[in-house]
């Protein structure tokens, strides 16, 4: 009979995290791939071109104008995240800090060509994090009933669903608003 074992990684300022491993010729390594060379960083103003390629090749309507992004990288009220590869910058995170430790997590974005790599769930484990250190006990978010991909990542993490907002995203496309406890 097998046993599993797990390799606990301590995040910066973030929660930490128990991966299943397996046993390798001298000692348990991870079972999980490896991700490519991401950096995880704060956003600046100097990103705002970039995150506007973003919101543009990942939203249709609901898109955040420049005027928006410019705030959220550059207010305190918001904690904003980019993934940077070689190439630049391939997706971003942010969070409003609403304060008495909530914070309302407003937008995930990976570049199209990028999806599927695990970069979302980087961003969303840093955010977090993020969130954590800044005295959040508590994230709520909104995703579309129909984003089948977005509720995998949310409920992989943690995140359970609390409610419904009907019409959330004009007549006829409704929202969950889902929560996480980070402590």
């Amino acid at each position: 009979m097998s046993r599993t074992n797990y390799l606990r990684i301590i995040f910066p300022f973030g929660p930490s995290v128990l991966f299943p491993c397996v046993k390798g010729p001298d000692r348990f390594m991870p079972a999980i791939r490896r991700f490519r060379d991401v950096e995880i960083r704060r956003a600046a103003r100097q990103d705002l071109a970039m995150l506007e390629e973003i919101e543009r090749s990942s939203f249709q309507k609901e898109r955040f104008p420049r005027s928006l992004l410019s705030t959220i990288t550059s207010s305190e009220g918001f904690l904003t995240f980019v993934a940077e590869e070689e190439g630049g910058i391939v997706g971003y995170s942010s969070a409003y800090l609403e304060g008495r430790g909530r914070a309302r997590l407003i937008s995930i974005a990976v570049l199209p060509r990028e999806r599927g790599k695990g970069t979302a769930k980087l961003l969303l484990t840093r955010l977090e994090g993020g969130c954590a250190h800044k005295g959040v006990a508590v994230v709520g978010l909104e995703v579309a009933v129909s984003n089948v991909v977005a509720l995998r990542l949310y409920f992989s993490q943690g995140y359970a669903i609390k409610g419904m907002i009907r019409d959330y995203y004009g007549k006829g496309k409704d929202a969950f608003y889902m929560v996480k406890r980070l402590r």
